[in-house]
């Protein structure tokens, strides 16, 4: 019986060399970024719902503190980044809400910009107290929580508003009477 010769290998090329820093970071959201969208929405999904079973896991471990913690500041960056300076498409349902809400990021931003260091110090405390007040609530959230399975489906349903806001807006307006399909 004679041995299946091994398949020929490719002629290795000059190593590439990694990137690092701040290249390193670009590249990685590059090719993120490269994903088809529903893979996008579903990894989305799925680590917002890893978010809601750590911060579960924290909370069971007597750390609910820092699981709130961890689960409200995830929800403001990710609702930042997600909607921050995003302009509505032509004809888009609340278009004109939207850029309202566009022209008072703006100007917030220029007002922030322009204000003395005790100005920026008294928004920031605004911003602070906002924040531990939805992290009371995540708090509260958490701790209510009483098996892990309540704490997986928290966390997928929390995690399927932030990522598709569509599916969202079609399940109330099927509420609302609208039978237009969602965009």
């Amino acid at each position: 019986m004679s041995e299946p010769t091994p398949a020929p290998q490719p002629a290795a090329g000059p190593a590439q060399p990694a990137p690092s820093g701040a290249a390193g970071i670009k590249e990685f959201v590059l090719r993120v970024d490269a994903l088809p969208h529903q893979w996008s929405v579903l990894a989305a999904i799925l680590i917002g719902g890893a978010v809601g079973v750590i911060g579960y896991w924290l909370a069971q471990g007597g750390l609910l503190t820092i699981a709130s913690t961890i689960v409200t500041a995830w929800c403001f960056a990710y609702a930042r980044y997600t909607f921050a300076g995003r302009k509505p498409a032509e004809g888009a349902a609340f278009g004109a809400t939207r850029s309202l809400l566009a022209t008072i990021r703006a100007d917030a931003a220029a007002f922030t910009a322009s204000r003395s260091a005790l100005a920026r110090a008294l928004m920031a405390l605004g911003y602070a107290l906002g924040f531990a007040a939805l992290r009371e609530l995540a708090a509260l959230a958490l701790g209510a929580m009483a098996s892990p399975l309540l704490a997986i489906a928290a966390g997928l349903l929390m995690a399927s508003i932030i990522a598709s806001p569509v599916l969202w807006k079609a399940i109330a307006g099927s509420f609302a009477g609208s039978t237009k399909p969602a965009a």
